[in-house]
């Protein structure tokens, strides 16, 4: 069994763009995180797209409970809470006992690039932190990895992660810790910082 997990953004996509899309890649299963989904005007509207992949055959989840994080009862800018929460913890372990049971699953946002949404920053890292193979959905021709996006996020931040996993370095050294931290564990404590500062801007837009 392959555990992969899709993503996808339906930006402003005509309908049959969006289900062409989903055609290419044979999803199965749309795994709607978006926030207040029966507020979202158009044809993405939680009961639009409902009733619109059901006709195609497509399940379509709503999961607003378990991924809006607007909703937490704590700071929602706190990466490791938000990800440990029982609520989210539920969405990410439902998620993959659909893969397991064989589905082909989009998680569902809106913004087209991953990079811009929950489900690219938060969402795929809990799940790829549980060996889901994450695949993000651009469009018919493109495709993007978890290290795709993970190398975006070096780019976009640079030289501020450099300084803030120094900072910690030196802090660690200071408290008498043995770090020994080679290169492949310093880029990797830049990802992770990386993360924490994309979650937290992005919710402040919430």
């Amino acid at each position: 069994m392959i555990n992969l997990c899709y993503t996808i953004g339906h930006d402003n996509r005509k309908l049959k763009d969006f289900s062409d899309i989903l055609k290419e890649y044979n999803i199965n299963c749309i795994v709607d995180i978006r926030s207040v989904q029966s507020n979202i005007t158009g044809d993405y509207n939680g009961e639009n797209i409902k009733k619109f992949l059901n006709k195609l055959g497509i399940y379509y989840i709503p999961m607003e409970k378990e991924f809006d994080l607007s909703k937490q009862e704590f700071d929602r800018n706190d990466f490791e809470k938000v990800r440990l929460s029982e609520y989210f913890t539920n969405g990410i372990v439902r998620i993959e006992n659909g893969i397991k049971k064989g589905f082909k699953i989009a998680v569902m946002g809106i913004e087209k690039e991953p990079i811009y949404c929950n489900r690219g920053i938060i969402v795929a890292y809990a799940l790829k932190h549980r060996g889901i193979n994450l695949k993000h959905i651009i469009d018919k021709e493109t495709l993007k990895s978890q290290i795709d996006v993970e190398e975006e996020l070096l780019k976009l931040y640079g030289v501020r992660l450099i300084k803030k996993v120094a900072e910690l370095s030196i802090k660690s050294i200071k408290s008498n810790v043995d770090l020994d931290m080679d290169e492949k564990d310093f880029k990797n404590e830049m990802i992770e910082e990386a993360y924490r500062v994309r979650n937290a801007e992005l919710n402040k837009k919430i």
